[in-house]
């Protein structure tokens, strides 16, 4: 009984924690954060979307799934109604008050559902899961984004920790926070490099050309931008133009740890 009602009172806190934060008034947002807004309810989308995909793939049971996706709900209404906000339309008192409740019904469900699923046994219950690293680091960079929109240092661990994703989703985002932060930092060499790598991963070659273009006013001597080019110009089937490419990158940076892999491309 006594460990019952430890587990009772620590699922309690937990559900505060969870809820009360959603009951509270969202402060406003000034306009010029739109696209960090749009962002952030992109992302929202997203993570609903990929409870949805896990739920199909059957790596959430009943108990995970509903869980999962009432809290994916609540955040993607939160963000939508910041997001609404920022846009200052016409109906937005109204709106505020229906998401509100909205929010509200959604943190009285998700309360419930971290009670009982800390109740539950493993593997089912929420205290048994494996904790994930990656998803620890995605959480905390979303959080300093969404307490400062303008976070150089939060976009660039947010993209980092979605590049070590193998999915498009996870690209994709890893591309909208990057896209962010080479908008406040026109001179982020790294955040270029970076923008080029997701874009070349998901096959976005012309993109991946326009962004090392950008990145060569303000990086001209980056070893990064022939290294980058010739891998966007190996996949378009040039194999002359990644050749050039690629010694100008072994000219530029012999002991580059990369080196090895270039000199065994070209060696094919």
């Amino acid at each position: 009984m006594a460990d019952l009602l430890a587990t009772l009172a620590i699922g309690l806190l937990a559900a505060a924690a969870v809820a009360v934060p959603l009951l509270r008034r969202a402060p406003g947002v000034p306009h010029g954060d739109r696209d960090a807004l749009e962002l952030r309810h992109r992302i929202a989308l997203d993570g609903l979307r990929d409870v949805e995909a896990d739920h199909r793939a059957g790596s959430l049971d009943a108990a995970g799934y509903a869980a999962a996706r009432a809290e994916a709900e609540a955040i993607a209404a939160r963000t939508l109604h910041e997001l609404d906000a920022a846009r200052g339309e016409d109906d937005a008192p109204r709106r505020q008050g229906g998401a509100r409740r909205s929010l509200a019904v959604a943190g009285a469900v998700i309360a419930g559902l971290v009670v009982v699923g800390l109740l539950l046994p493993a593997p089912i219950g929420l205290a048994n899961r494996t904790a994930d690293p990656r998803r620890d680091r995605i959480e905390d960079a979303l959080a300093r984004f969404e307490a400062n929109a303008r976070d150089p240092q939060a976009l660039s661990d947010l993209a980092d920790a979605y590049l070590e994703g193998d999915t498009r989703a996870d690209l994709e985002r890893a591309q909208a926070s990057l896209v962010l932060l080479v908008n406040l930092q026109p001179a982020n060499a790294s955040a270029y490099a970076r923008l080029a790598t997701a874009q070349l991963r998901t096959g976005a070659l012309d993109a991946a050309t326009a962004t090392l273009d950008r990145m060569a006013t303000v990086a001209a001597d980056s070893p990064d931008l022939p290294f980058l080019r010739g891998l966007v110009a190996r996949e378009q089937g040039d194999d002359a133009g990644a050749r050039a490419q690629f010694e100008a990158f072994l000219q530029a940076a012999p002991e580059d740890p990369r080196a090895p892999m270039i000199r065994a491309l070209l060696d094919e």
